[in-house]
């Protein structure tokens, strides 16, 4: 069931536009800055990645400037270890929400 503060968010980032959602993913994203520079700063062969990440996150809250390099970006970002298994645990969820919702004879084939 979706919260009020969900639902309001979900709403705003509609109306909004493509600069709305870039600004809420720039602000998800810095908001986890510390957390992942800190867990990342001494581990070796990593120091481009967090430069990468850095950079990412502050050309993202230029929302009036195209990210003429976004796929390559998420690209990037999808080798990362940490969103590997975050993008895993995702579509896990994602796939026993579609199997909860299922109609019943769906499940019987």
């Amino acid at each position: 069931m979706q919260s009020l503060v969900e639902g309001a968010v979900v709403q705003a980032l509609r109306d909004g536009g493509g600069e709305a959602v870039r600004l809420y993913v720039a602000a998800c994203a810095e908001r986890m800055a510390p957390l992942f520079m800190g867990l990342r700063a001494n581990v070796p062969g990593r120091e481009s990645d967090l430069d990468f990440y850095a950079e990412s996150v502050r050309d993202l809250w230029y929302a009036d400037r195209p990210l003429a390099d976004a796929a390559e970006r998420v690209r990037l970002l999808e080798r990362f270890p940490e969103l590997r298994a975050a993008l895993l645990a995702e579509e896990r969820r994602l796939q026993c929400s579609r199997n909860d919702t299922a109609p019943a004879f769906a499940n019987s084939a």
